[in-house]
């Protein structure tokens, strides 16, 4: 990344683009750099500035995985994203066999006039 993303104003104070910052977080949650090593290589004064970027710009916060300080995911944004899809495929697919269970149970109890179903909530006897 070049500088040209760093405005220096009065010689002091110090602004980073958007584009930049999120590059920064990018980087940092690829595991391509740590917070320290992003400091460095990019001159970022500030202990806590690429942490308020990782708040602001990390799309792991963005998908509500938490705002871990170290992100040590073994999986990127997109697997995550894909295993979301694929869990609530799962999901539907196993709210249709409830459905079709239930049904079955209804069609059994029709059929025999009996109930086939426990019924949890009945007091038991007393011997």
């Amino acid at each position: 990344m070049d500088r040209d993303n760093r405005l220096t104003l009065n010689g002091k104070v110090k602004r980073f683009s958007v584009s930049f910052k999120r590059s920064v977080v990018q980087e940092i949650e690829n595991g391509i750099l740590t917070q320290a090593s992003a400091s460095r290589k990019y001159k970022i004064d500030g202990h806590s500035t690429i942490s308020k970027w990782l708040l602001k710009y990390s799309l792991y916060n963005h998908l509500g995985i938490g705002k871990n300080k170290t992100l040590k995911s073994s999986k990127t944004p997109i697997e995550l994203i894909e295993e979301n899809k694929d869990l609530r495929n799962q999901i539907k697919a196993l709210q249709t066999k409830v459905i079709c269970h239930e049904t079955m149970l209804e069609l059994a109890e029709e059929h025999y006039g009996e109930p086939i179903r426990k019924n949890f909530y009945a007091k038991r006897l007393k011997k």
